[in-house]
């Protein structure tokens, strides 16, 4: 039979490991900074965005869609996020103030009009010193299982999900051994293996080759323009072979475009 005292001392001891190897686990999730694309118009939503941006539409849960995110994000313990603004960017910012259980600051993005999202991307990120980068759409509603999927481990990864049917508007993603291989709304539904759920985790250690990729890509004069997207970042790290995709259930995430996508959603 075991003493007592060594029984106390083993248990201990089993205590303390565990709660470091939750404490690192959780120090992962607090050093990521959540950074939301929330510039844009929100054109076919209309006139449900004539006079608020499209993350702050509600669902019939009385709910904002950026709510969700906001939420679940921090259940998993991110405690800090950045909004990339742009279209009716003062009611964001308003929202934004009213959140007490996550540190949340706005970047103005001037040229929302103009330009597509990897310009947000861009100025979000100029200032940013190197850290654990987690990117998504304000326009689509997250669980928590899509940010648990991210940190189970500290390599960069795009949240992906299998499915039968490609939809016009998914962002395909042809996959290697768990690796992205090519990304975009231009494959063909052949090459598909998933689609993107819109939430890319860049892990602090490919910080550098993420911020090089855009500085580049921000020198060109074609990106910012129709037809690029913030996804054409993940292509070029890709190439690196830094990138794996993680798959979690489509019923985890829903990206709301259109008032027949809201209406899908209240069901």
């Amino acid at each position: 039979m075991v003493p007592t005292s060594l029984f106390v001392i083993l248990i201990e001891q089993f205590i303390t490991l565990c709660s470091s190897d939750i404490r690192k686990h959780m120090n992962h999730i607090e050093s990521s900074k959540l950074l939301i694309l929330a510039a844009g118009q929100g054109t076919r939503l209309r006139p449900l965005t004539s006079n608020r941006p499209k993350p702050l539409v509600i669902t019939d849960e009385n709910r904002h869609i950026l709510d969700y995110q906001i939420e679940a994000a921090s259940n998993v313990g991110i405690q800090s996020a950045r909004i990339i603004t742009g279209y009716k960017a003062n009611k964001i910012g308003k929202f934004a103030s009213r959140v007490n259980h996550m540190d949340i600051e706005t970047v103005y993005n001037p040229f929302f009009k103009e330009f597509n999202p990897l310009c947000s991307l861009w100025i979000g990120v100029n200032d940013l010193g190197k850290t654990g980068l987690i990117i998504t759409n304000g326009d689509t509603i997250y669980t928590e299982a899509v940010f648990d999927a991210i940190h189970q481990n500290q390599t960069s990864q795009l949240v992906c999900s299998t499915t039968d049917s490609v939809q016009q508007d998914d962002m395909g993603v042809v996959t290697t051994n768990n690796h992205v291989d090519k990304v975009g709304k231009s494959l063909s539904p052949s090459q598909i293996d998933a689609i993107s759920a819109g939430v890319f985790y860049i892990s602090e250690s490919d910080f550098e080759l993420f911020r090089n990729i855009i500085n580049d890509i921000a020198r060109s004069d074609k990106h910012f323009t129709t037809g690029h997207y913030w996804h054409d970042i993940v292509e070029k790290m890709s190439g690196k072979g830094t990138v794996e995709t993680r798959n979690v259930d489509k019923k985890e995430w829903f990206e709301i475009d259109t008032k027949k996508d809201l209406k899908k959603y209240s069901k």
